[in-house]
């Protein structure tokens, strides 16, 4: 997805928890005449997120577009979950946008503005992807996750029936049609790309 948004010419930061991958990504944006900095980041730290933002004033000036796609996808049986495992999930999945969310809108919107989103240039929107081949996706679909096997036991065949699965390029061009001119006149839906799954 990044890189995909550095070859339309924007400049991008990305984040990650680990430095080698993140590098890497960085490396092959630059490579392609593409502007990239990379930031060690935990969605789960509030410190961390205003290292991002601050990044990004830092580097480019401006904040325009903001994309939350960290998650865990891990999977357990809900009487095998125990509290700290929860409140981790809850607080990436949930709380980590919420967080990106916050401190971007402190740079979208002057402090004496009221955060009333109708009324600006803001849009927010959301992308409801379907199975996409990516190694966390392949992982669930082999079991491989912890409490995998379990869960394609008991749920396999519903969510993951033989059918036409995504490439994560159809989710980034997805984002890429809401953050561009494209989508300007779109604002507050959810748009499935799941390849007919969720008919």
């Amino acid at each position: 997805m990044a890189e995909l948004f550095a070859e339309e010419g924007a400049n991008v930061v990305l984040t990650a928890r680990g430095q080698d991958k993140l590098d890497e990504a960085v490396e092959r944006i630059r490579a392609k005449g593409g502007n990239a900095v990379g930031v060690i980041a935990d969605v789960c730290s509030t410190e961390d997120t205003r290292k991002v933002m601050d990044t990004a004033l830092r580097e480019f000036g401006d904040l325009d577009i903001l994309i939350n796609n960290a998650g865990i996808g891990e999977q357990k049986m809900i009487d095998e979950t125990e509290d700290d495992w929860m409140r981790f999930v809850m607080d990436t999945n949930l709380g980590g946008p919420m967080r990106y969310i916050r401190e971007a809108l402190k740079i979208f919107l002057p402090k004496n503005v009221a955060m009333r989103l109708v009324d600006t240039n803001i849009r927010c929107n959301a992308v409801a992807p379907g199975a996409t081949v990516t190694p966390a996706h392949l992982a669930n679909k082999a079991g491989e996750q912890p409490g995998g096997a379990k869960m394609l036991e008991y749920s396999g065949h519903y969510v993951y029936f033989p059918g036409p699965e995504c490439d994560p390029m159809d989710q980034a061009y997805a984002c890429l049609y809401l953050a561009s001119k494209m989508g300007r006149a779109v604002r507050g839906q959810v748009l499935q790309v799941c390849n007919g799954a969720f008919l």
